[in-house]
């Protein structure tokens, strides 16, 4: 597992379990929640990030603006999104034999 995420943009931490891209090198990299085996988007950037945490909305639902891709990140998120994704299906299997084994 250590060898798929050693090419993946390293996440850095923002809060809990909120991170950002380190690549591309550049403003506007989406904001992204990992637990597990479950990633999502959480802001589309920086900024609608935290006027999103911070209830700068105002109870209002915009749309989102565009997310940027981010290798291997973007992908992961669209496999957890996928119910037919055999990776989803494989990572649920994994989590489960833990779970048995009392891992």
């Amino acid at each position: 597992m250590q060898s798929t995420f050693a090419d993946a943009p390293k996440l850095i931490p923002r809060v809990r379990l909120r991170y950002i891209p380190d690549e591309p090198h550049e403003s506007g990299n989406p904001i992204f929640s990992v637990m597990a085996s479950d990633i999502i988007h959480y802001g589309a950037n920086l900024i609608h990030w935290l006027e999103r945490e911070r209830g700068g909305l105002q109870g209002k639902v915009n749309p989102w603006p565009p997310i940027k891709e981010i290798r291997f990140w973007g992908q992961a998120v669209r496999y957890g999104n996928d119910e037919g994704s055999t990776v989803r299906h494989q990572i649920g299997a994994a989590i489960a034999r833990r779970k048995r084994s009392g891992l």
